[in-house]
């Protein structure tokens, strides 16, 4: 109807819905539905109107007047806008909305354009987006050396915008990822393959296990996600007729099953799936971060798991978790990136490692524990002069007003809550394993 909802949301003090319809039903004037450029406040995230198109632009610029024009022009072009007054908020909405590209400004309080960039190709989430620089810098190698399309300076004539917009296009031509889902669930099937669409992924939808590995043959794919509970054969069978093909070897895949797996099944999972996610609340998440994560390093030719691996191979971590899913999975992640695995199932069980074995350079410490929980442990390790130095990240499934201090005061060097986001925890990890 060419309408438009506009919200605006601040923690602690409400939000403010605004409903736009034109007064002629079916009019084909939308200046009335152009979203709402707000005051450069880094606490408000303005969610972009549903008209123009499926692909999202987000919109760094701390100009309103300029951030509307360049809001009318995205409109223009069919797309949707995204407006963030400023860096700080430009990267929430880069990392809460999927935007399919971003226009950024260099000159902006609080945290200037460039780092926005380092910060979103730091993230796996967000480093595959084709990013332009608008700005009234001139500063093109510098833009392009941070990985941007390219910079234009303002002022900005239409003529530009449009160059802009075509090189974004190009970028996006060339990223179409496929991920084939295998499900024999329709419900599930159709929940996963909406879950995934419309972000440059190709769905391929998939019922069984031997036409899963009739198009595995046939057809690329960047990705499976792969169901252990099919009916014709076990997603294990699946798994181990992928291995056996030399050529299907690399494609990376996400078992997502809601079976309650022992810790045998998750060994032999561990061998060749990159990644475990029990079906739950917080999977449809986690499966959607795991899967970009793979695609986005598949785009890059592996460069981003190549700067990771360089980054914390050698590595020597201790897990210690009481959940045999958690531990495989994080035992799994960073195996692949060269670190060195000790797992223990509780407090006690980790300080008779760190007694008997040297070398850890880091300890990832689940709080809710059995025997001895994560807060005394901390307090032990503390107590003990050889560990007095060693970074310990604190891992919390309570996430809690007051978690983070009291982890912070029994020892913890940092604090993750669960479920973890695999680009903090990398990110993390590389921070502490380089002090």
């Amino acid at each position: 109807m060419g309408g438009a909802l506009h919200l605006h949301s601040k923690e602690g003090e409400g939000s403010t819905f605004t409903f736009m319809l034109p007064l002629q039903a079916g009019s084909t004037d939308h200046a009335a539905a152009r979203p709402a450029v707000p005051a450069p406040v880094a606490t408000t995230l303005p969610v972009a109107p549903g008209a123009g198109g499926t692909r999202r632009i987000l919109i760094v610029e701390d100009d309103p007047f300029f951030s509307h024009l360049l809001a009318d022009f995205v409109h223009g072009r069919g797309y949707t806008p995204l407006v963030a007054a400023d860096g700080e908020e430009g990267l929430q909405l880069a990392q809460l909305e999927a935007p399919h590209a971003v226009l950024l400004d260099v000159m902006m309080a609080r945290m200037d354009g460039w780092e926005v960039m380092r910060r979103l190709r730091a993230d796996p989430r967000t480093s595959h987006l084709p990013v332009h620089f608008i700005s009234c810098l001139d500063e093109w190698q510098r833009a392009r050396d941070l990985g941007a399309l390219g910079l234009v300076s303002k002022p900005v004539s239409r003529e530009q915008l449009a160059q802009v917009f075509d090189a974004i296009e190009q970028a996006w031509a060339g990223a179409l990822k496929r991920v084939l889902v295998v499900e024999d669930d329709e419900s599930q099937l159709s929940s996963l393959a909406a879950l995934l669409a419309g972000r440059d992924i190709e769905v391929v939808r998939c019922k069984s296990g031997r036409a899963a590995l009739e198009l595995l043959a046939h057809s690329h794919f960047d990705c499976m996600v792969l169901d252990l509970g099919l009916q014709d054969m076990s997603g294990y069978e699946v798994l181990e007729a992928v291995q056996a093909a030399p050529a299907l070897r690399h494609v990376p895949v996400v078992v997502h099953s809601g079976q309650d797996l022992d810790r045998e099944q998750l060994r032999v999972l561990n061998r060749h799936a990159r990644s475990i996610i029990i079906k739950g609340r917080h999977s449809p998440e986690r499966l959607l971060s795991e899967v970009q994560l793979f695609l986005h390093s598949v785009e890059q030719g592996g460069h981003a798991v190549e700067q990771e691996a360089l980054a914390l191979a050698g590595g020597k971590v201790l897990v210690v978790d009481d959940d045999m899913r958690n531990l495989f999975s994080l035992a799994s992640l960073l195996g692949d990136r060269g670190v060195q695995v000790v797992e223990a199932e509780n407090g006690q069980e980790a300080l008779d490692k760190l007694a008997a074995e040297a070398g850890f350079d880091v300890v990832l410490m689940d709080i809710m524990m059995p025997q001895m929980d994560g807060y005394e442990a901390m307090r032990r390790i503390r107590a003990d002069a050889r560990f007095k130095e060693l970074p310990i990240i604190a891992m919390t499934a309570k996430a809690m007003p007051g978690d983070h201090q009291k982890c912070l005061e029994a020892g913890a060097s940092d604090y993750l809550a669960k479920p973890i986001d695999t680009a903090q925890l990398l990110s993390l990890l590389r921070v502490w394993t380089r002090r």
